[in-house]
């Protein structure tokens, strides 16, 4: 047995919490990406100009605690710190 096994193992133990996190925060996306002129139907665009940004800069676990802590629109404020930056 390697230490490596283990290490990873470790490494990997967040999963109860990451995998529904960034179920939640595409959901999330979803709600709000007409406020960002984004339709999900347009998967294409959706993901590759909406979606897989705010999931990059942002990731889903940050998404679902601020929307824990602030609703939507507290989603949707980080949000538009992307846009402003020309993320979005």
């Amino acid at each position: 047995m390697l230490v490596e096994y283990t290490t990873h193992n470790l490494s990997d133990a967040d999963f109860t919490f990451t995998g529904p996190a960034v179920a939640e925060a595409q959901v999330l996306l979803t709600a709000l990406a007409s406020k960002f002129g984004y339709d999900p139907a347009d998967a294409s665009r959706y993901n590759n100009k909406f979606r897989n940004p705010a999931l990059s800069f942002l990731t889903g676990e940050r998404l679902t605690i601020l929307y824990s802590n602030g609703g939507l629109h507290a989603v949707e404020a980080e949000l538009n710190k992307l846009r402003r930056l020309g993320v979005l």
